[in-house]
């Protein structure tokens, strides 16, 4: 699973469990059966991006468990009902798609190029 599927795969369980409450990132690692340092991390690019806050992991049990608490935000729904990152996945291949097809034109030319060139000088 990419980094993104598994960011998609978090805003889905907070946005299926919870209503705009705050989640802890152990939690998350638990029912999703991923590492809590790989979920923090996780966490924060999705803080970062805006798709919801640090709920504030003042609390002493949050942090003796060293994970953080994620406050679920109107964009952490949007994010995952629109596939956010499933998407930025997606467009990522496509766009690599035509520049592969324009290194071959480009080979294939200058082949074709080399070629015709050949037959000039040679054909005498």
């Amino acid at each position: 699973m990419t980094e993104n599927e598994k960011i998609h795969t978090i805003l889905k369980y907070i946005s299926e469990n919870y209503k705009h409450g705050i989640v802890d990132t152990d939690e998350i690692a638990n029912e999703l059966d991923m590492t809590l340092s790989e979920v923090n991390n996780l966490a924060r690019k999705i803080i970062r991006n805006g798709d919801a806050k640090d709920g504030g992991s003042n609390d002493s049990t949050t942090l003796a468990k060293g994970a953080i608490s994620l406050l679920q935000t109107v964009s952490t729904n949007d994010a995952y009902l629109t596939k956010k990152y499933l998407n930025k996945t997606k467009s990522v291949k496509n766009k690599s798609i035509p520049l592969i097809w324009k290194w071959i034109f480009s080979i294939v030319g200058t082949l074709a190029a080399i070629a015709t060139i050949y037959q000039v000088i040679f054909s005498k």
